[in-house]
């Protein structure tokens, strides 16, 4: 008799995965293309300065979750266990834009710049939506964001792939790294809770309408960021 555990394959979670994998293809094409060209070294400070951008608000955003959790009815089935995941990790992800930062200073750039440049329009875009949402709509709706940027973590090996490919040392790819390992356990531990929330039919719809936001606007950074190169290459030509 076969006691192997079979894995469930129509969750909560693996819906979400469902919908986000639409637009994954699309969204590694278009980082495939980011470094397939001779300039990775001088687009890795680009694409440092568009994620610190979008990890520095991540603690603010889910910290405006919980604050609008708590005034969830004390009928809501997912209310407590919502509150309880993002307290936890928002102390998880706290400190991880001072990892970019880190890792920016170590390609030679000042972090002051970065600090005091406008937040672009697509990463206002990806972000700012989902305070509305959380806002305006249900806080659960969180989870469609952190979902779609936990699940599609970088690769084992990434950083040292970047490190060779653009010639930076090992310590400007830090927060790269860390994360090879991290977003590992934190993905296990956001199945678990999406799966365990007890989720209403439209709860799903609006985790699918986050998540694949999320999804499309990381390609839209990606696409920024290129084209960011491309115009600070035209003006030194």
């Amino acid at each position: 008799m076969n006691t192997q555990l079979s894995t469930p394959t129509n969750t909560p979670f693996t819906r979400l995965i469902g919908k986000l994998e639409l637009v994954q293809p699309a969204l590694q094409h278009e980082a495939q293309q980011l470094w397939a060209g001779p300039d990775a070294h001088s687009i890795y400070p680009l694409y440092l300065e568009q994620m610190h951008m979008v990890v520095r608000a991540g603690v603010s955003l889910m910290e405006t979750a919980v604050l609008a959790a708590k005034k969830l009815p004390a009928s809501s089935a997912l209310k407590t266990s919502l509150i309880e995941y993002l307290h936890k990790h928002i102390e998880e992800e706290r400190g991880h834009d001072l990892w970019l930062l880190e890792d920016y200073a170590a390609t030679g750039h000042n972090p002051e710049h970065l600090l005091a440049k406008i937040p672009s329009c697509e990463v206002a875009n990806m972000v700012g939506a989902q305070y509305y949402w959380i806002l305006h709509h249900h806080p659960v709706m969180v989870m469609g964001h952190v979902a779609a940027l936990e699940n599609y973590h970088p690769p084992t090996g990434f950083a040292r792939y970047l490190s060779e490919l653009t010639g930076y040392g090992l310590d400007s790819f830090r927060a790269i790294s860390r994360h090879e390992k991290l977003d590992l356990i934190h993905k296990v531990e956001i199945q678990a809770l999406i799966d365990g929330l007890n989720l209403s039919p439209r709860d799903e719809v609006a985790l699918g309408v986050s998540g694949l936001h999320t999804m499309r606007s990381g390609l839209a950074v990606l696409e920024s960021i290129r084209q960011m190169h491309h115009e600070k290459t035209a003006i030194h030509c």
